[in-house]
């Protein structure tokens, strides 16, 4: 989006919650170890590094 649209968001908390594709999906998100690991991966799956 152009800064313009941005700016009036900055310095806004906002909340978010994973709590309903748990209940719902039964879904568990990946650990903080698990997400940089697979994504270091992936980047080297595709030759970026």
């Amino acid at each position: 989006p152009p800064l313009k649209a941005v700016v009036p968001e900055l310095g806004r908390e906002r909340h978010c919650s994973n709590e309903k594709a748990r209940r719902v999906l039964g879904w568990t998100p990946r650990t903080e170890e698990e997400a940089i690991i697979e994504s270091a991966q992936t980047l080297i799956d595709l030759n970026v590094v």
